[in-house]
């Protein structure tokens, strides 16, 4: 869908950009099991070859920008409540426990934003989990933020493709 398609150029264009934007992505063991589970086969193939792109990509580039050593440490304390939130229900609210999983692995993993293209499960619920402190965005939506950290009013005449054509000249 046109949707989905705005989001993965807006993730291709991240991706070939990072040194610029100083990102870097994680893709946890929760999402292959997930994906390697995907019908049909095509289906599944094509999402794997987009999860061995960012490996590769990621292994081959490492940044000295973002090393393990300069990020601080997570508290044990507030991984313990993140999965003691998990264990009590906490992220009930979340219809799949991969998803809640998921969530769990991104603040264990230190993520500042946690992007998705599924609008059907943790984007749809992106208030409850900024409520928590997990920052939720689609692809499209954090590079609009990225690029331009103006307000939605200042921004009106600018539509989702015409960010993608001032993108697609840089």
């Amino acid at each position: 869908d046109r949707e989905l398609k705005r989001d993965c150029m807006a993730l291709r264009f991240l991706i070939d950009k990072d040194d610029q934007f100083a990102v870097q992505f994680v893709i946890s063991d929760t999402v292959v099991a997930e994906i390697e589970k995907t019908q049909p086969a095509i289906k599944r193939s094509q999402l794997l070859s987009v999860v061995n792109y960012f490996a590769d990509h990621y292994k081959n580039t490492q940044k000295g920008y973002l090393n393990e050593s300069d990020l601080p440490l997570l508290p044990s304390s507030k991984k313990m409540s993140w999965i003691d939130l998990q264990k009590q229900g906490g992220l009930d609210f979340l219809p799949h426990e991969s998803d809640r999983q998921l969530v769990v692995e991104s603040v264990l993993q230190r993520c500042n934003i946690f992007l998705t293209v599924d609008k059907k499960s943790i984007w749809k619920y992106r208030s409850q989990l900024k409520g928590l402190g997990v920052n939720v965005k689609r692809p499209l939506e954090y590079l609009q933020s990225f690029l331009f950290p103006f307000s939605k009013d200042n921004l009106g005449f600018l539509g989702p493709d015409d960010i993608l054509n001032l993108i697609d000249s840089v």
